[in-house]
C-alpha cells in the first residue's frame, strides 16, 4: 500500500514538472517567434490569405463614464474602452516550435489594425486608438485583440420637451473606413454596451444601452438612453417661479392707499423675466421641440403683464373724480358684483369728517337696498356706487380670476410632466 502511494506521488510530481516545462518559455523563444512573423509581413495588406474573403471584425464597447452632456451645443462626451477582435491568418504558429509560446503582447505599429472611426463625431475623425501605438494580444491560432480606452465626443439631438424630466437617446455610429470597407464585416455578440465599470454621473442617469449592427455589417451603432436628475432644476428654477407667480396675484390684495401696488407688480414681472432668460440659456436654441416649461413661463409672464394692466386700470378707477357719477354698464356690473362681494370703503382722511360720514351712511343704506332683488332701471331702488368701491370690486374679481387661471395652468403643467416622467 505504501509502495502504491509512493508511486502515485512520483507520478504527480512528474506531470507537474512537465507542465511547468511546457509553460516556461524563454525570451529567446519570443524574439524568434516575433522575428519569424515579421519576416515578409506587410501591415498595409488585409490579413487574409484569400483576399476575396471578408474579414470578420468583432467589436464591443464598455461605457466607463459620461463626461459631459451639453444640450445647448448638442454634444455628448463619454469615456469608453473599445474592444476589437479579428483573425490574422498570417500570425498562426505552433506553440511547440517556440518553447510553448501561445500568446504574444506586442505594439500595434508592426501589424495590421482595423481603422474604425466615429462618424458623428463632434471633433476631427480619428480611428479608434487615435493612431497611438497600443498593445495587441495575439494568440497562436491567429486571434488578435485590441483594447483601446478612448474618449468619444459625438453629436446628439436632445429632446427637451419635458424639461427638467427630459429623456434623451444619443447614438454613436461607427464604421470601418477605406480601403477595405467592403471586405470588413462588423459583428457583435451583445445587444447592449458593457457597463461593468460605469461611474454614475451626478446630473444624468444612464437608464439603458442598445447595440446593433446595421447596413449589412458596415455600421456599429451604440445608443445611450439618458435621463436628467431634476432635483437641482426644481429647487433652483421651478419652485421660485411658482412662488413668484402666486406672489404676483397678491397685487390685488395690496391696499391701494399704500401706493406700492404698481411697483410691486413690476418687480415680480422683472423677476419672472430673469428666470425666463435663465431657462433660455440652458436649453438648445431650436424651435422643435420646445420645452413645455418655456410655454409655462411665457403664460406666467403674460399673466403678470395682465396683472400690471389691471392694476393700472384699477388705480385709474380709484382716483376718478368722486363728483362724477358711476353710470351705465359699469354701474350695472358693480351692482351685480356687490351682491356677491361685500366691500367696505374707508373714509378719505383728506375729506372733511362730515362729508366722510355722509358717504359711509350712503354705503350702509346701499347695502340694505342690495340685499333684495331690484330693478336696474329703477332710480329709487338702484344703490349709489362710488369709484373707489368699483375699484375694489374690480380688484377682487381680478384676484379670483388670476388665481383660478394660475392654479389651472400649474395643475395642467405638472400633470403633463408627471405623465411624461412616469
Amino acid at each position: 500500500m505504501s509502495l502504491l502511494r509512493g508511486f502515485t506521488f512520483i507520478l504527480v510530481i512528474s506531470v507537474i514538472s512537465c507542465v511547468a516545462q511546457v509553460r516556461s518559455y524563454m525570451m529567446s523563444d519570443v524574439k524568434q517567434l516575433l522575428e519569424d512573423k515579421l519576416t515578409d509581413y506587410n501591415r498595409d495588406i488585409r490579413p487574409m490569405l484569400n483576399q476575396t474573403e471578408d474579414l470578420i471584425l468583432d467589436i464591443h464597447m464598455e461605457v466607463a463614464a459620461i463626461v459631459e452632456f451639453d444640450e445647448v451645443n448638442q454634444k455628448i462626451i463619454i469615456t469608453a474602452p473599445m474592444i476589437l477582435q479579428w483573425s490574422d491568418e498570417s500570425l498562426v504558429w505552433n506553440p511547440a516550435d517556440y518553447g510553448g509560446v501561445d500568446e504574444l503582447i506586442v505594439k500595434s505599429r508592426h501589424f495590421w489594425t482595423p481603422s474604425v472611426i466615429l462618424t458623428n463625431t463632434f471633433t476631427a475623425m480619428t480611428p479608434i486608438g487615435g493612431g497611438a501605438d497600443i498593445d495587441l494580444v495575439i494568440k497562436s491560432n491567429g486571434g488578435v485583440t485590441l483594447n483601446s480606452p478612448d474618449v468619444f465626443s459625438a453629436t446628439c439631438d436632445p429632446d427637451v420637451t419635458y424639461f427638467p424630466w427630459d429623456k434623451h437617446t444619443c447614438t454613436l455610429l461607427f464604421l470601418h473606413t477605406n480601403p477595405y470597407t467592403n471586405h470588413v464585416i462588423l459583428r457583435t455578440n451583445s445587444t447592449k454596451a458593457g457597463t461593468a465599470y460605469y461611474a454614475p454621473h451626478r446630473a444624468w442617469d444612464l437608464e439603458d444601452t442598445e447595440v446593433k449592427i446595421s447596413a449589412g455589417g458596415a455600421h456599429y451603432e451604440v445608443s445611450l438612453h439618458l435621463r436628467r436628475r431634476p432635483l437641482f432644476v426644481i429647487v433652483n428654477l421651478i419652485a421660485p417661479v411658482i412662488l413668484l407667480s402666486f406672489l404676483n396675484v397678491l397685487t390685488f390684495l395690496t391696499p391701494t392707499e399704500t401706493g406700492e401696488r404698481l411697483s410691486y407688480s413690476i418687480t415680480i414681472l422683472l423677476a419672472i423675466a430673469v428666470f425666463l432668460t435663465i431657462v433660455g440659456d440652458d436649453l438648445p436654441k431650436i424651435s422643435s421641440p420646445m420645452s413645455v416649461f418655456s410655454y409655462y413661463l411665457l403664460a406666467v409672464l403674460s399673466l403678470s403683464c395682465f396683472i400690471i394692466f389691471a392694476t393700472f386700470y384699477s388705480l385709474n378707477l380709484y382716483h376718478m373724480d368722486e363728483n362724477k357719477e358711476v353710470t351705465g354698464l359699469w354701474k350695472s356690473i358693480a351692482i351685480l358684483l356687490k351682491r356677491r362681494y361685500s366691500v367696505k370703503v374707508e373714509p378719505d382722511s383728506s375729506e372733511p369728517p362730515d362729508l366722510a360720514e355722509n358717504k359711509l351712511a350712503d354705503v350702509d343704506t346701499e347695502k340694505k337696498v342690495t340685499k333684495g332683488p331690484f330693478d336696474f332701471n329703477s332710480a329709487t331702488e338702484a344703490p349709489n356706487i362710488t369709484w373707489k368701491e368699483l375699484s375694489k370690486l374690480v380688484d377682487r374679481v381680478c384676484f379670483v380670476v388670476c388665481l383660478a387661471v394660475l392654479l389651472l395652468g400649474s395643475t395642467m403643467f405638472f400633470s403633463l410632466l408627471n405623465a411624461a416622467a412616469f
